[in-house]
């Protein structure tokens, strides 16, 4: 088959992996590629995985983190740029969350036991929505500020904080926390 620069075309192999292409027959045992933008992709996959991946996962899947390789910071400013970071706080850690962009979002983990303040999230211009505990039934409300207090955390309790444009949503969590 000649030298083709650039194939523009659905590749739809049959039920043994093969594919016509032209008049002659090709059988794919591995696919390469930078990027893959597809419906549905059935195979398996080896190699490292990044971007964003939205849909069902149906089988198994080892994965080193679930986070982009940069850690975010222990304590401060939180930019956009930063979307997506696992930030683990040390003790007393205060985050402060950029103005609110949709689909931005941090999860923020007590990464030390408070005997004082506890680990505590600010939104200068925006308010933050969610539950005082994950099973619980207390709503915060256009809070400005939410606290993993010193006096009940625990190492581990976490928040994860998206925002939709407008506020900032506690869409996952661990431990206790008081809005304010």
């Amino acid at each position: 088959m000649a030298n083709v620069p650039g194939l523009n075309t659905h590749i739809v192999p049959d039920d043994h992996r093969k594919v016509n292409l032209g008049d002659s027959t090709h059988e794919f045992k591995a696919v390469r590629a930078e990027t893959v933008t597809a419906d549905t992709v059935t195979a398996a996959l080896v190699g490292d995985v990044t971007g964003n991946v939205a849909g069902t996962l149906t089988g198994g899947a080892t994965f080193a983190t679930s986070f982009p390789g940069t850690a975010g910071p222990t304590s401060g400013a939180l930019s956009t740029a930063m979307s997506g970071r696992l930030c683990i706080g040390v003790v007393d850690a205060v985050y402060t969350l950029p103005a609110p962009t949709a689909g931005v979002w941090y999860t923020i983990v007590t990464g030390v036991v408070s005997a004082g303040t506890g680990l505590v999230i600010t939104a200068t211009s925006t308010l933050i929505q969610g539950k005082t505990t994950s099973a619980g039934t207390t709503a915060i409300t256009d809070a400005t500020s939410i606290t993993n207090a010193g006096a009940s955390d625990v190492v581990g309790d976490y928040v994860t904080i998206r925002s939709d444009g407008t506020n900032w949503w506690v869409v996952g969590q661990s431990g206790t926390y008081a809005g304010s």
